[in-house]
């Protein structure tokens, strides 16, 4: 969360896995969300500007809901979501199967 003065109050650590569906949160081992990357927007990497040394905060929208998170490699973990979640829209490429009498031919 953020106070008035725009500095970060950071909860406990969690876990955050990119899935090709989900982006899955955990704490330990315990579940605590699977966010559909289809629902992921406006994910942006920003720097701490109360802790320029500390690790930097992914932030993005879900729905109606802004998630944040302090990580290390903040820039490359918010360009992967976002490839992550661009991938979850696009229509998958089916082949065309063939039928059983046409492999025979």
């Amino acid at each position: 969360t953020q106070d008035i003065h725009g500095a970060w109050k950071l909860a406990d650590a969690v876990s955050l896995y990119i899935t090709p569906l989900h982006l899955v949160i955990l704490d330990d081992a315990k579940l605590l969300r699977a966010v559909p990357l289809t629902e992921v927007q406006q994910i942006m990497a920003l720097p701490r500007m109360d802790a320029p040394d500390e690790d930097g905060l992914v932030r993005f929208r879900v729905a109606e809901e802004s998630m944040a998170f302090a990580i290390e490699q903040h820039q490359l973990f918010a360009d992967k979501l976002a490839e992550a979640a661009r991938r979850s829209l696009e229509e998958p490429l089916l082949r065309k199967q063939k039928g059983y009498d046409e492999e025979w031919e």
